[in-house]
């Protein structure tokens, strides 16, 4: 059967029955779930030269065609779409839907012919004058630009014969798809994210970790992002409603919005992490909506409950001065502790509210509201006086901090979906923070 020399064979298989049967074939196989889907073709770029070729052999046979345009209206790859679209939805019963998340690209390459714009394109210039990126010379958009402003006596008088028709690939590509909700973090020692430090792991399990391990291998996914509304440090427990997240899912072959799903693998997640992380509103997100993660990241409220030590007995006065005082500002410069990863500073925060219960005359619980992006251990210790006024400042007291929780991350994202009941019960999990200072030497704890 001779091979169109125009298209290379294209249009000819794709309207071939056996053809057809074994495109539909390949992509039943693909380990994908989809429901609606866009169709991407990508043609052979000799298409472009063969194009003009046969734009300028018919103009030296009946002469000026310039009231007709030079694309001669439909391109190979727009009636591939047209064919090949319809076969898709009419054969896997799935709709085809210009901006759906998932594609379904098909590449047609002709070996045979894969040089035939190098001879066009050799002594055109690969970096733009007027643009800073590197033009590729053997995209159809660059051999278009090129070919687009030759004459008629440039171009060979008759296209060349083919002997073997293009072949085709099919890959595919999901945009990434998010996943959002709260997590609490019920013990100390845990890092948020994997802790590496001069390639030396530092803990055995991450936050991170516990929570997109039943994640990935349920949505199949290549990889995995994790976005969060801060983060608390290794030794800080993450109590209260929990701290709002989402992961971005890259490369996903299944997806699903199904409630009673995220219910499911929101309760998996739970019985591997016991004792240690829970999750709480799990479900599907949109793109949009992560950005509230990052949004107003300095304008939000957190609260913490902390234990304190403090070197003398303060009055009973002071401590009433300081839960009524109004909202008060600090400054803070970068804590030597993060001064090796973080930029020299200053940095204006806001306290809000301080309540106390005294334990001893050295020990105290204090709950704190402030806003986010305080750095709550040196706004008791001082830090070598980089943060002023400190707690210890107010109390006119050496100060420190022993014990810190994360109680509350203000923030109206993911939906509340799990029973607050249970985000209770969750919490209570954790070890109450009184406890965890009975073993402190020569603490004296009051009813």
């Amino acid at each position: 059967k001779q091979i169109c020399p125009l298209c290379c064979g294209i249009l000819q298989q794709v309207s071939d029955e056996n053809w057809q049967r074994e495109f539909i074939e390949t992509i039943e196989k693909a380990p994908y779930t989809f429901n609606k889907f866009f169709l991407a073709v990508s043609v052979p770029v000799c298409l472009i030269v063969r194009h003009y070729t046969i734009y300028h052999d018919l103009q030296s046979r009946f002469g000026d065609l310039s009231s007709y345009p030079k694309e001669l209206g439909l391109e190979v790859k727009d009636l591939v779409k047209w064919i090949l679209g319809p076969l898709i939805c009419n054969n896997l019963n799935k709709e085809f839907k210009p901006k759906a998340n998932f594609e379904i690209r098909v590449a047609f390459q002709h070996e045979e012919t894969n040089k035939e714009h190098i001879p066009y394109v050799q002594d055109v210039p690969q970096k733009s004058k007027r643009r800073k990126y590197v033009r590729d010379q053997d995209s159809n958009r660059t051999v278009n630009d090129i070919l687009s402003t030759m004459k008629l006596d440039q171009f060979p008088k008759t296209l060349s014969p083919v002997k073997n028709p293009a072949t085709f690939h099919v890959t595919y590509y999901r945009a990434p798809f998010y996943v959002s909700g709260r997590y609490l973090k019920l013990v100390r020692g845990l890092s948020q994210s994997p802790w590496v430090i001069n390639g030396e792991r530092k803990s055995e399990e991450s936050v991170q970790e516990i929570i997109q391990k039943h994640v990935m291998e349920y949505f199949q996914c290549e990889d995995c992002k994790f976005n969060s509304s801060g983060r608390e440090d290794v030794d800080v427990r993450m109590l209260g409603r929990g701290r709002p997240f989402a992961l971005e899912l890259i490369g996903c072959k299944r997806i699903v919005k199904d409630r009673e799903q995220y219910q499911k693998l929101q309760d998996l997640i739970n019985a591997t992490g016991a004792g240690y992380v829970a999750v709480v509103d799990f479900q599907w997100t949109s793109k949009r909506d992560v950005g509230l993660l990052k949004e107003g990241e300095e304008r939000k409220k957190k609260t913490y409950r902390s234990v304190i030590w403090v070197s003398e007995p303060v009055p009973k006065l002071d401590i009433e001065k300081l839960q009524n005082m109004e909202p008060f500002q600090i400054v803070q410069k970068t804590p030597v502790r993060v001064l090796h990863r973080r930029t020299l500073m200053e940095r204006n925060r806001t306290i809000f509210k301080i309540t106390c219960k005294i334990l001893s005359d050295h020990l105290w619980i204090v709950d704190m509201c402030t806003q986010a992006g305080t750095y709550i251990k040196e706004f008791v210790h001082g830090d070598l006086g980089r943060t002023y006024p400190s707690l210890g400042n107010i109390l006119q007291r050496e100060t420190d901090i022993l014990f810190l929780d994360v109680m509350d991350v203000e923030l109206d994202y993911p939906p509340k979906i799990t029973d607050p009941d249970h985000v209770v019960f969750l919490a209570r999990s954790a070890l109450p923070i009184e406890y965890e200072i009975k073993d402190l030497a020569g603490s004296i704890i009051k009813d």
